[in-house]
């Protein structure tokens, strides 16, 4: 976990500002609501499927803001997924998209673009 300036702790930079937000409004509200975003945000990210938005979606968030956090985790996690794209490109069994989604359970818009990049790379050789 990261911590922002005040030494919260929080998943990116958007839940930093998520926590900012809502502890604005003042008092105990914004700090319990903050704490209730912690915990669905840790909650969303171990969902099985994999989709941080549509878990949090669930919650009542706003698609954009759903979405935002969605993308401010991945990016907290980007070495392990720099490493995961290592590995399954070095596998020839299947696509390397295919393997991100099956052994690392990537959504399929972030492995299929995986996919695609690896496609325009091999074209401009």
């Amino acid at each position: 976990m990261q911590q922002d300036h005040h030494g919260r702790e929080g998943c990116g930079t958007v839940f930093g500002a998520a926590v900012q937000v809502e502890s604005s409004g003042g008092g105990h509200r914004g700090r319990a609501e903050a704490a209730r975003h912690k915990k669905e945000i840790a909650e969303c990210a171990k969902d099985p499927s994999g989709d941080v938005t549509r878990c949090l979606m669930g919650y009542g968030w706003a698609e954009a803001r759903a979405l935002a956090t969605e993308d401010s985790l991945w990016g907290h996690d980007a070495a392990n997924h720099r490493q995961q794209v290592a590995t399954c490109t070095r596998q020839r069994k299947m696509q390397a998209g295919s393997c991100l989604q099956l052994y690392y359970k990537w959504n399929p818009a972030r492995a299929l673009a995986v996919d695609d990049s690896i496609r325009r790379a091999q074209m401009r050789r």
